[in-house]
């Protein structure tokens, strides 16, 4: 059997990668079951996803869309004409694709395909990744099937979310197949010098 379903989130690697380690972990699934999993992303070619989600070798759609502001402002406008014109997009990806299921794992760029989802009766499951979880998520989860958390003691962010389980975050295969030794060697790190790895930052910040 074939399943299809169709993925995304965007803005920040940390929603595109979790993104596509949920992809890839589908067709590890599927296919160790005998069926094919076909997958498509959706988001906005000028985002980040735009660009690693075509080198991941995913199919990529792309969908207007426009943060809301916070706070009231003119903004509201370009954002509201944007998701119009993100709705009417999604529609005919869904209608054209006949996914089995539509998965987020959050940004204002999900926002589109999520309520065009749930319109059209299509299964909708969020990741929320998330300690704190995200505008979106939070907004976008309201009805649907499934929230999958990377934390434990979320679930209240999720009332109106039909089933919310702490899931952890996906991680990439490639994280557990490195060798300890030949990773330093790689790195040219010496074996007995201490070695300090510091990262985080949303788009690169500086720490």
């Amino acid at each position: 059997m074939e399943y299809r379903f169709i993925v995304t989130g965007g803005g920040t690697s940390g929603h595109i990668n979790p993104a596509i380690t949920i992809a890839d972990s589908l067709k590890e699934y599927y296919g160790s079951k005998g069926d094919t999993v076909k997958i498509i992303f959706t988001g906005r070619s000028e985002g980040l996803e735009g660009e690693l989600v075509p080198k991941s070798g995913y199919e990529f759609h792309n969908v207007e869309a426009k943060a809301f502001p916070l706070k009231p402002s003119l903004k509201i406008f370009p954002a509201i004409a944007a998701a119009s014109r993100g709705r009417k997009q999604c529609k005919k990806i869904i209608r054209d694709f006949k996914p089995h299921g539509v998965i987020s794992t959050g940004g204002f760029v999900s926002a589109p395909l999520l309520s065009v989802a749930k319109s059209e009766k299509i299964p909708v499951m969020i990741h929320e990744a998330n300690a704190f979880p995200g505008r979106a998520n939070k907004m976008l989860g309201r009805g649907a099937e499934l929230v999958m958390t990377g934390f434990p003691d979320t679930e209240g962010a999720f009332p109106k979310t039909k089933k919310v389980i702490c899931t952890g975050n996906p991680v990439r295969s490639m994280m557990f197949d490195n060798d300890y030794l030949e990773s330093r060697k790689e790195l040219g790190i010496n074996p007995d010098q201490k070695f300090v790895f510091a990262m985080g930052g949303s788009l690169g910040a500086i720490t």
